[in-house]
């Protein structure tokens, strides 16, 4: 697909997204995240999980995101170490066909998490991933998530959640 249809795609994705922000700013004095819950939720533009892989050849500097239905590439190739998972949005869905991607991912056999900035991850002295075993792992989520249950109405949504979970 040539860039120019991909350019042309992404801005009018991005102006869907412009459009639907502005009119959420409007509706936001009378719209609480409570009543959010409640209701069906939007067609999102992108997506805030998805199925990948990192791989890594074998004294490369970086392990590398790339999406599941890509990953047969790296099939053909020797010495390639692949590691399927999902990696999940930070803030903002992943656009469809963004090149790069940031957030953290989890590995689907070994279930331990690795942020990936930009589609890549530094390998850490030894070579390896720098895995960790749980999200509490990482210190800016921990406060991330402190700070947001500091706030009734969003404390009061994610008890919610959970006991719709628990249901």
């Amino acid at each position: 697909m040539s860039s120019l249809v991909l350019d042309t795609a992404f801005k009018a994705q991005i102006e869907d997204l412009r459009q639907h922000v502005e009119a959420d700013r409007a509706n936001t004095s009378t719209h609480t995240a409570s009543e959010a819950m409640d209701e069906e939720p939007l067609e999102s533009v992108g997506e805030f999980s998805l199925k990948a892989s990192l791989t890594h050849k074998s004294g490369d500097a970086f392990f590398w995101l790339v999406s599941s239905s890509e990953d047969w590439i790296h099939d053909a190739l020797d010495d390639v170490q692949i590691t399927s998972g999902t990696i999940y949005a930070t803030d903002e869905p992943f656009l469809p066909g963004a090149p790069s991607r940031t957030g953290y991912f989890q590995s689907d056999e070994t279930g331990k998490w690795v942020y990936v900035l930009g589609g890549k991850v530094e390998a850490n002295e030894e070579g390896s991933c720098p895995w960790r075993d749980e999200l509490t792992d990482f210190p800016e989520l921990v406060e991330q998530f402190n700070e947001a249950m500091e706030d009734p109405e969003y404390r009061h949504m994610a008890e919610k959640a959970v006991m719709r979970y628990y249901a």
